[in-house]
């Protein structure tokens, strides 16, 4: 680490992460990297890092209720694509083929998709149906 917290790579490894730098900048990915990483930690001494750690455990099923899998999630959404959770719940508000939920329907099928060693099963429900919080 230098002075500023930062890590450093040995010198062996620099030239890597110089290209990786330089591709970034060029694909206009900077920025994003560097805002994920500044994400990640600052939430990674918090009480939700747990939480995104539990999301890659490997419980029989998850419920997702009330979520728009949105893009600035990703990187909650790429814990349950590496864990071991084997089935996953996604609840959808009105109708099925709207834009919104046809956007969570393909996030949650894409999540299942990358998964290669413990297979994930989606499944689909009414979030008006549910009554998450007691009768309707």
């Amino acid at each position: 680490m230098d002075k500023a917290g930062i890590a450093v790579p040995s010198k062996d490894k620099l030239p890597g992460v110089v290209d990786t730098l330089i591709s970034a900048v060029r694909a206009g990915e900077l920025d994003d990297m560097f805002a994920q990483a500044s994400k990640q930690r600052l939430i990674a001494p918090q009480p939700t890092w747990r939480c995104y750690n539990w999301l890659g455990g490997d419980a029989a099923a998850l419920f997702v209720y009330g979520h728009s899998l949105a893009p600035n999630d990703d990187h909650v959404l790429r814990f349950i694509e590496k864990g071991k959770v084997g089935r996953l719940y996604v609840s959808l508000y009105g109708e099925r083929d709207t834009p919104a939920n046809c956007a969570i329907i393909a996030r949650a099928e894409r999540m299942s998709a990358v998964r290669d060693r413990f297979p994930l099963e989606v499944a689909f429900f009414g979030a008006q149906d549910a009554a998450v919080w007691g009768s309707h």
